[in-house]
């Protein structure tokens, strides 16, 4: 069972069955930390504080019209919520706000209990207060499924009872539960103190499933609770599982990278979790390149990859950014502006996505100093033009460097 000075973690990203798991093990008797419906709770707070107000301030009747004006607000806005709120998981949520995406550093009242936490919060936690951890884990096309199912909501509340968070997608999968693969390799909780539990594998077979977890936690429930905590799981409906047919072209990348983390925690070896590691690295390291801008003489304005691969089939977008620095040219914005203007024989190398290749560029002298073309691009954002500068109709876009 949960050793008092420590907590048994449930954790997992949105619609992954994290408030499930919660519900099921509160069910079978153990302890858990949190509220069933922490929004309810964080209402009934600013409720209580409106009408403490309402009588501190009773003969004022204008601060008292305000206050009930503002409470009539607030009964509107959470009587829509809150059937929002029983759509989404009319279970209950059994967690705390100020835990659930933060982690834990201080037991508090929380040891000797299963405490719901993220996967980004599990690494911000101190982990010597973890006792083990059931890891809720879904195939991230029905979670992006499920949460359109949902139009927006998910299931994380954090702190505020009307803030949702972390709407989940192919991206927050990679870098939130594909980071958990960094976290243990690196030194983290061991592999043996995890337990990995498929959505989909628990709701077809909840018998098996949650006797793994109670054998994993050395707990052992009577015959009514497990029967219970079983019963939780009847009648939950996969409809997201028959909605998806495959990833957009536009997020192709991340869904398949997502696809790799999924299997790779699933398996959750040594072996696979390096699988994980080098597929979310490798994904974080061509977003940051697909982020890289440059100065694209063709066009006379910063560009990034996605640009450049329209440009390179689109040529009525590329007049278009032409007229654009025709235009940018009139008011002092391009290198080719600055005072003793010419190109260094320096170079430096602007690395792109692989399909684009690297750029080897030269430096330039602008204003006495070497710079980077984007560097001087973004000193004459905010410039004039010099007045030693060479006439605006001398300088044309026919005698740029052109790329395209």
């Amino acid at each position: 069972m949960i050793p008092n000075d420590k907590i048994l973690v449930v954790s997992g990203e949105a619609r992954s069955g994290t408030s499930a798991m919660m519900q099921s093990l509160n069910l079978a008797g153990v302890p858990t930390h949190g509220d069933k419906w922490p929004q309810e709770v964080k209402f009934n707070e600013q409720l209580k504080q409106i009408d403490s107000d309402i009588i501190a301030l009773q003969h004022n009747e204008l601060a008292i019209l305000e206050l009930n004006k503002r409470k009539s607000v607030l009964l509107e806005r959470w009587n829509k919520f809150r059937d929002r709120m029983l759509t989404m998981n009319p279970g209950g949520f059994y967690e705390d706000g100020k835990i659930v995406t933060r982690g834990i550093n201080e037991i508090g009242d929380s040891g000797g209990k299963a405490v719901k936490i993220i996967s980004k919060g599990i690494v911000r936690s101190n982990t010597s207060l973890v006792y083990k951890i059931i890891l809720c884990l879904r195939n991230p096309k029905y979670v992006g499924e499920s949460q359109r199912d949902l139009v927006g909501n998910v299931e994380v509340v954090g702190e505020e009872w009307e803030n949702f968070r972390g709407n989940p997608n192919p991206i927050r999968f990679i870098r939130f539960n594909g980071g958990l693969a960094n976290f243990i390799l690196g030194g983290g909780i061991p592999i043996v103190n995890w337990l990995v539990i498929d959505y989909d594998e628990i709701v077809d077979n909840p018998m098996r499933e949650l006797q793994r977890v109670f054998n994993f936690i050395e707990y052992k429930p009577t015959t009514e609770q497990f029967d219970l905590a079983v019963a939780n799981y009847s009648g939950r409906l996969r409809r997201s599982n028959q909605n998806f047919t495959d990833w957009a072209d536009k997020i192709k990348l991340e869904g398949e990278t997502a696809d790799i983390i999924y299997n790779g925690l699933k398996e959750f070896t040594t072996q696979s979790l390096e699988v994980v590691k080098l597929a979310r690295d490798n994904y974080l390291e061509n977003n940051k390149l697909e982020q890289v801008r440059w100065y694209e003489p063709s066009v006379g304005w910063l560009i990034n990859a996605d640009i450049a691969r329209k440009l390179l089939i689109d040529n009525v977008f590329l007049t278009k950014l032409r007229n654009v620095a025709n235009t940018s040219l009139r008011t002092g914005w391009h290198p080719q502006v600055c005072e003793g203007y010419e190109i260094s024989p320096e170079v430096y190398i602007i690395h792109r996505p692989a399909d684009l290749g690297d750029l080897t560029v030269n430096y330039v002298n602008c204003n006495g100093k070497i710079l980077t073309r984007e560097q001087a691009f973004s000193i004459h954002q905010i410039s004039k033009i010099s007045k030693t500068s060479p006439p605006v109709n001398q300088i044309k876009l026919s005698q740029w460097n052109w790329s395209w």
